[in-house]
């Protein structure tokens, strides 16, 4: 009965499920609440899943401002990450795997955050993009960072 609760809908109206994924996790720009949720369902270009070159090219400027706010080299990034110095550049491009985009971010505001800094402001990839994003291209773990 729960399920078919959650699944059912009025004609015209999301459901349950959507709204309670709309109460937590908002859209930002001028997408429409209602457009934002079906995207949310089927993964298509606009949706969490796919970054417009607009967003990518936003989401490049937060990640190299996170990137700058950390005071270690390239090399001990990279090294920790498992990437080359190279891959690291592409990575913070958005232009490596999004999966590797996704861990890197994550790193980089653990490290912030783990050094008493102002924890970085991602407006693209946001925490409550991680879910889906997980469930697109896997889990992802985040190395030690005690020793950095």
């Amino acid at each position: 009965m729960r399920t078919r609760l959650l699944s059912s809908r009025s004609p015209g109206r999301p459901s349950l499920l959507s709204r309670v994924a709309w109460a937590s996790c908002p859209p930002r720009g001028p997408e429409t609440r209602w457009g934002w949720l079906r995207s949310l369902s089927t993964g298509k270009a606009g949706g969490p899943v796919s970054l417009t070159a607009e967003e990518r090219a936003r989401n490049a400027k937060e990640m190299r401002a996170a990137r700058e706010q950390i005071d270690l080299s390239d090399d001990v990034l990279a090294d920790r990450l498992g990437y080359t110095t190279q891959y690291l550049q592409q990575v913070l491009d958005v232009d490596g795997s999004p999966l590797d985009v996704w861990r890197t971010r994550d790193l980089l505001a653990a490290l912030a955050e783990h050094r008493g800094q102002t924890p970085p402001v991602f407006t693209v990839m946001t925490a409550c993009m991680r879910p889906r994003a997980q469930q697109w291209f896997g889990r992802w773990d985040l190395p030690d960072i005690d020793d950095l």
